[in-house]
């Protein structure tokens, strides 16, 4: 047998498969298909000719409700003859099994003139639209042959609800490792669903397409704010296995993600990530400083008294370390360690930012705009404190290079019966709410020169004018420094 004629059989049990999903009768083989005889083709021919229009569905049954719900309609066969007809249901193209005939699979016996009412049940257990054909094939074996009927379904979920929200509180600029065990709404064990990422709310409209394939992003190597270990989700026997994130929160504002979990024998649900982050201690402590025990002021805003003795300057790093920090922590978890090593060099430097905006890109990628407080070097900040009754500031400052190593100055003003010594924060928080920055600073009154310059004091200033230098000598020593922070 050549292989043209291997193909002709080939083909011919392809067509005998068909028929037999569609409950033609007349039994057919491949042999006879590739070897037809007149007689044969011509009882071929006429048989199609009475009973083939009866699977091309004429109408279609439309099922709307939302991901993961259940609905159910009713259509109705009739039997128009005057003798007992039977009918052997099908579904086809419905591989997820979204489609299913309650109550009762068939056959359904229809008396003389009578019809039945048969309940259709659609699960919405996918995020895009689904289609099917329902056909009730008609007996042709009996004395009285039925006609087949064919019916087009098709489901669509008209809200793409979260099957869960999960609530996570994250330090800002510090990364947190999480295991986050995952309720799956469907109970298939031994099953694996691929993971999406959307920044943006699910819709029926949008469907899928706004969402990205986890494994493609992790591939693509593109710095994500929320980075996760697996890149499918394993459904055992008994439990599901808990999906290891990492997540660093550079903006001060809750930040939103939709995971959605896919499989495509099984179904679609969706797992919202609500992330807050915390900013729980001050990120630097400036030190301690000394006061006199007097105060000479006589106007409103004291603080703009530079000759007053409980007047002091304070120095305010241009630079917000932690956030360089987080981004460098951001690009740990998406490249490799050697790649790594090269982009930690130029942290906190010119180049390094040129070379963060082009490593990142403007497109559809949230890290861009998470990352956006970097890319502004001119920031004006709002002052507060955290002890107003006791500490005067100026109410904002501005920096003029934020990549510079430099400091500014910041006045304030050290109000008389405030408590000896007084340890209190200053908040910055930038005009577009997008950074926020904290800093711890002791003040001390003192009643003599001489403890302006005591021991302490001087190993406190020390303390905090090594904080970059730790952040970069961690960095390179591939460590993680969130617990050395405060």
């Amino acid at each position: 047998m050549g292989d043209s004629e291997l193909q002709l059989y080939h083909n011919a049990r392809c067509v005998c498969d068909a028929w037999e999903a569609v409950g033609l009768g007349f039994t057919v083989t491949a042999a006879n298909i590739v070897n037809a005889s007149p007689p044969f083709t011509v009882g071929l021919v006429a048989h199609l000719y009475e009973f083939l229009p009866g699977v091309y569905p004429q109408e279609t049954i439309y099922f709307s409700i939302d991901l993961g719900g259940e609905i159910t309609h009713e259509i109705v066969l009739q039997n128009l003859s005057k003798k007992r007809v039977t009918f052997f249901p099908r579904i086809i193209g419905d591989t997820a099994n979204l489609f299913s005939i309650e109550y009762k699979p068939g056959p359904f016996h229809i008396l003389a003139s009578k019809k039945i009412k048969i309940p259709i049940k659609y699960n919405a257990r996918k995020i895009n639209r689904v289609q099917a054909t329902i056909i009730f094939c008609g007996e042709l074996s009996s004395p009285t042959p039925a006609c087949s009927v064919a019916l087009n379904l098709q489901g669509k979920a008209v809200r793409l609800k979260e099957h869960a929200t999960v609530k996570i509180s994250a330090p800002l600029y510090h990364p947190l490792d999480k295991q986050q065990k995952i309720n799956v709404p469907y109970a298939v064990p031994n099953t694996k669903y691929d993971i999406f990422i959307a920044h943006t709310q699910p819709t029926p409209e949008t469907g899928m397409r706004i969402a990205q394939p986890w494994s493609e992003l992790r591939k693509a190597k593109i710095p994500q704010l929320l980075s996760l270990k697996e890149s499918y989700l394993t459904v055992a026997e008994e439990q599901t296995e808990p999906l290891h994130m990492n997540i660093t929160c550079v903006l001060p504002s809750q930040v939103h993600f939709w995971l959605i979990f896919t499989n495509p024998s099984v179904g679609d649900f969706i797992i919202k990530l609500d992330i807050t982050p915390t900013l729980a201690t001050p990120q630097e402590f400036l030190g301690e400083v000394a006061v006199a025990s007097h105060c000479n002021c006589q106007i409103e805003q004291p603080q703009e008294n530079s000759a007053c003795p409980r007047t002091v300057a304070i120095q305010i790093p241009c630079c917000n370390h932690s956030l360089w920090f987080a981004a460098a922590e951001i690009l740990r978890t998406t490249l490799e360690h050697h790649e790594f090593e090269f982009w930690i060099q130029f942290t906190e430097t010119r180049v390094g930012l040129l070379l963060l905006n082009w490593f990142i890109g403007q497109e559809a990628n949230s890290a861009y705009n998470e990352l956006s407080p970097i890319f502004n070097t001119n920031v004006t900040y709002n002052i507060t404190s955290s002890a107003p009754k006791y500490v005067k500031v100026q109410h904002e400052v501005t920096v003029k290079d934020t990549l510079s190593k430099g400091v500014v100055q910041l006045s304030i003003h050290i109000e008389e019966g405030a408590p000896n010594p007084l340890t209190f924060s200053l908040t910055l928080t930038s005009k577009d709410e997008c950074e926020i920055r904290t800093y711890q600073v002791c003040i001390r009154e003192i009643q003599s020169d001489h403890d302006l310059f005591d021991e302490p004091t001087l190993k406190q200033l020390s303390k905090a004018k090594s904080i970059n230098h730790d952040i970069k000598s961690k960095h390179a020593s591939g460590k993680s420094i969130s617990h050395n922070r405060n």
